[in-house]
């Protein structure tokens, strides 16, 4: 498994993750560029009233606040001092600094971990999800969230340069605003992306088994036409087209 680090060569550390940073991803959810996100959540982890729930790598405090807002009794954890701020900020649920792959947790404390958009971050994913698994419940269940520059067929028509895709995701977006750095990242942080049969093997070798999926075209800037290949792609080619995939996981 190839590995990315800093153009300096050095791994990526808490204080990568600056306050720029965590608003970036904050406006993104305010402006309605994360709905499919949060719907494909919803839709996956079914009802959450009365579950005690982790969420790790909570960013901005999005899902925390989502799940708590379902009736879930949360936790969250995440590795930057500006995420663990953001979702105490946000959601409102008790947070603690610390790492995914050595959780603070007893063994068998939740229902449901959720972990959107941090196993392409890591350096250990193996090492997160046998902690995942640990600190969950026997059939407790694992939501998977990750990104990559995947095959996304609605995004064909809008293959221009990245300022051309970022005007027209800003001009579409809810509420948007002038800014031009509105939903820019300060840095790109992967360390490895997915292929999905990549992930769900992994997955598989740490003792979980998967129970539901759902991919899509993780973009607000889909035109009309885009909007309408995606339709017609979502069926046979769904496993492959992906550039966001979401995965619902039981614990065995």
């Amino acid at each position: 498994m190839h590995f990315e680090t800093k153009p300096d060569g050095t791994p990526f550390t808490s204080a990568d993750y600056s306050t720029r940073h965590a608003q970036a991803f904050a406006n993104r959810y305010d402006d309605g560029l994360g709905d499919q996100k949060i719907a494909a959540f919803r839709r996956l982890a079914g009802p959450l009233a009365g579950t005690r729930l982790l969420d790790v790598g909570s960013g901005d405090g999005t899902f925390s606040k989502v799940a708590r807002e379902a009736g879930a009794e949360v936790r969250a954890i995440d590795f930057a001092d500006s995420m663990v701020d953001a979702t105490a900020h946000r959601a409102a649920v008790p947070v603690v600094r610390g790492s995914a792959d050595a959780l603070p947790y007893d063994a068998g404390t939740f229902d449901i971990v959720t972990a959107l958009d941090i196993i392409e971050h890591l350096y250990r994913p193996e090492q997160a999800l046998q902690e995942f698994r640990r600190v969950l419940a026997p059939n407790g269940r694992l939501l998977l969230g990750t990104d990559r520059d995947g095959v996304a067929l609605g995004l064909l028509p809008l293959r221009f340069p990245k300022v051309v895709r970022r005007m027209l995701v800003r001009g579409q977006a809810k509420g948007a605003r002038s800014d031009p750095d509105r939903y820019i990242t300060p840095l790109c942080t992967h360390t490895h992306e997915f292929e999905l049969d990549e992930l769900l093997a992994l997955t598989a070798q740490t003792g979980f088994r998967m129970s539901g999926i759902d991919s899509y075209c993780y973009s607000a800037g889909l035109d009309s036409w885009g909007r309408m290949i995606e339709r017609t792609a979502l069926g046979p080619l769904r496993k492959w087209k992906w550039n966001y995939v979401m995965v619902a996981l039981t614990r065995v």
